[in-house]
């Protein structure tokens, strides 16, 4: 359950351009010409996410630079609902890492991440870092998709609340070095059904 928290965080981290159907992804630095992670290609299936199925996700990226340490993570989740409004997701805790509507400490959660799970499979056959730094160079998963597992067993209520999952939502994810310089920043739409 850990290691699936660990793959989505990173899923959330690393993409960088548009799908297909439901999901949408859009830059939002206003000047991302300085930007240590550029994303050459990006692609999940299926579309749309399925609550307690497996995400398939494939990308070429390439970081640029080194970047200054500590990295934060800026997550925003909200449910759109009814007339495009949308509803903000709190910062759930679930006995791993929290999800929703979070800040991270990106190397001190993926540090605590592999320590207690090691590195995802895909991540190491992908020659994908599982801990800080990211080391500039190209990475890409286009011959072996990163594989991980939506498990709603943890959530809080279990069973009751996975069946509010379907729906639409919208996800802003922002980092920051430690100069509080923007590494990413992207602006995600998809679509959950059960």
């Amino acid at each position: 359950m850990a290691n699936a928290r660990f793959c989505f965080l990173m899923m959330l981290v690393i993409v960088g351009a548009t799908g297909s159907k439901g999901f949408s992804l859009n830059n939002c630095l206003t000047d991302d010409s300085n930007s240590p992670l550029r994303i050459e290609e990006f692609s999940f299936s299926p579309d749309p996410i399925r609550a307690d199925d497996y995400v398939y996700m494939s990308f070429k990226a390439e970081v640029t630079r080194n970047v200054t340490l500590p990295l934060t993570l800026s997550v925003s989740v909200k449910k759109i609902t009814f007339f495009g409004w949308e509803m903000p997701i709190s910062c759930l805790a679930t006995g791993g890492l929290p999800f929703g509507s979070c800040t991270y400490d990106v190397c001190s959660a993926m540090d605590h991440l592999e320590s207690s799970y090691g590195c995802p499979s895909e991540f190491t056959a992908a020659g994908l870092p599982c801990r800080c730094p990211f080391t500039p160079g190209s990475y890409n998963t286009n011959t072996a998709p990163v594989r991980f597992y939506l498990n709603t067993e943890g959530l809080p209520y279990g069973r009751f609340i996975s069946s509010f999952l379907a729906g639409k939502y919208r996800t802003v994810i922002r980092v920051v070095d430690g100069n509080n310089s923007d590494v990413m920043c992207i602006d995600m739409r998809y679509r959950m059904v059960n």
